[in-house]
């Protein structure tokens, strides 16, 4: 039977090329000599066929990909979960979390598609909920958000309901972006105050929690939106220290003021320390 390493090897192996056969995998690693280079691994796998007479891996595989996988001397790449069905927060992390000794999977990757159901009534318990679960599910270290937008003029609205913002009347971003604006119209410049809150939690697959951070960012709701870039309300979010909208500021920009990056700065430190631990 494979050891506990060889096993992991082959899932992350799996994660990868997770289109072709996994039997095909366990067959290649078993027969191949751990002390051939990865390149010459490859080479044997585009002529290796499963019983359909296939290739088992596709050509487009980038060697130095497989490289950040493991090497042969037993080193294991650390893979953790961004457990979030959001592109525009995935590709968000990508860039946050770059200096980490991680690879990064997503939902997608996974082949998750369930969704936790958020009934928490604060960020941190809805942060808690989603990393908790899904660290169960995909037997990952997971991080999970939880994140939205207070209006002060509107008692903190949307707050944790603001992906769901205005419930089956809303079909996506820009429904509510519409519907936040008209709650708003009758609302002065200098009273259209709120802020962008984040919680980020860190769970490990047995559930003990690695950490929680929590991030910030303070502004100002636009009349219309603006800018094409970022996703949710960031198109009427007004940054006034850069006279902008989150949606007309670049991503490396964004990631050091939002209230995303703030919190994500502080999972970073958390994360290498686990590394270093472990």
């Amino acid at each position: 039977m494979p050891s506990r390493m060889w096993t992991q090897r082959l899932r992350m192996l799996h994660t990868v090329f997770k289109r072709e056969s996994y039997s095909t995998f366990v067959v290649l690693l078993w027969e191949t000599d751990k002390r051939k280079s990865l390149e010459n691994i490859q080479g044997e796998a585009h002529q290796k066929k499963d019983k359909t007479g296939k290739r088992a891996v596709s050509s487009r595989i980038d060697p130095a990909y497989i490289q950040n996988i493991g090497n042969w001397s037993g080193q294991l790449v650390h893979q953790l979960l961004i457990a979030t069905g959001n592109s525009g927060k995935v590709r968000e992390y990508a860039e946050l979390l770059s200096g980490i000794p991680f690879e990064l999977v997503s939902l997608k990757d996974l082949g998750i598609t369930h969704e936790v159901d958020e009934t928490g009534e604060t960020f941190q318990e809805n942060s808690w909920l989603k990393a908790s679960e899904y660290a169960a599910l995909s037997g990952l270290l997971t991080l999970a958000d939880d994140s939205g937008l207070e209006v002060d003029a509107l008692g903190g609205d949307p707050g944790v309901r603001s992906a769901r913002y205005g419930g089956d009347a809303c079909q996506g971003d820009e429904d509510r972006v519409n519907l936040l604006l008209k709650n708003l119209e009758d609302v002065p410049w200098d009273k259209r105050t709120a802020r962008f809150r984040c919680v980020i939690a860190v769970v490990e697959s047995g559930g003990t929690a690695v950490t929680q951070a929590e991030g910030s960012v303070d502004g100002m709701i636009q009349y219309s939106p603006q800018g094409v870039d970022g996703f949710g309300y960031d198109p009427v979010f007004f940054i006034p220290s850069h006279y902008r909208t989150l949606a007309q500021i670049s991503l490396a920009e964004k990631n050091q003021l939002s209230h995303r990056g703030n919190a994500a700065k502080i999972v970073v430190e958390s994360l290498k320390n686990l590394i270093t631990d472990s």
